[in-house]
This record gives C-alpha cells, structure tokens and sequence, in this order.
C-alpha cells in the first residue's frame, strides 16, 4: 500500500484530514489495512508530541519546531459496510473493500463523514 498524496502535501495546524475506512468482518485486506493505518497514526502521533524544548536552541530544533508546527491533525473512523444503517455504503462498497476516504478540508467533530449516518 503506497501512501496518498493528500497526506504527504503540507497543511495548516488548524486544519486536518479525515481518514475513513469502509470496511467489513472477516475481511483480509480490510486487517492490512486497519494495521497500515494504525502505524501511520501512531507514527503521525508520537511525531506531533516530540518534545524539542532545550536550554541551547540550534538551528535543527529551530527547524524541528516549524515542522511540529506544521504537523496535521488527523481524524479516523471506521465505517461497517455490512451495517443495516450504512445500505448506502453497502451497496457502492461491497466488493471493493477496503476503501479509505481522504478529506483534507476537516473542519468537524472527529468521527463525523459527509454522508455518513451514525
């Protein structure tokens, strides 16, 4: 799995991206994919609270400073195609899970997708 694009462009710290995954039980792909992501938080995670504060500032930490400045906030969630309340999904979705949405214009409550009931 090749990371997308829209994670890897520079975003304003008030800004974010959503991330939801439409998956299903008992789906394969669907568990690489849930791990892949976990590590991609994970990672995105411990690099946003590094903390960089010294009593000497050198150029680098200057330069580690911006990029935590920087960093993006990201929202995930999970949608259960097989849900009776996500019909919708179901039917778009149900032979080509998984499948991640990527929004870059996140300016809502985490866990919440345009057209998501639930």
């Amino acid at each position: 799995m090749r990371p997308s694009r829209a994670l890897l462009l520079p975003l304003r710290r008030q800004s974010g991206i959503q991330l939801t995954l439409f998956t299903r039980a008992n789906c394969g792909l669907c568990d690489v994919a849930k791990a892949r992501i976990g590590e991609f938080m994970a990672n995105s995670k411990s690099n946003s609270t590094k903390d960089i504060s010294n009593n000497t500032t050198t150029a680098t930490d200057k330069q580690q400073q911006q990029q935590l400045d920087t960093r993006r906030i990201i929202h995930y969630a999970e949608i259960d195609i097989m849900d009776p309340a996500q019909a919708k999904w179901r039917d778009v979705y149900e032979f080509d899970v998984p499948v991640l949405h990527v929004d870059r214009r996140v300016s809502r409550v985490k866990g919440q997708h345009d057209g998501v009931d639930g």
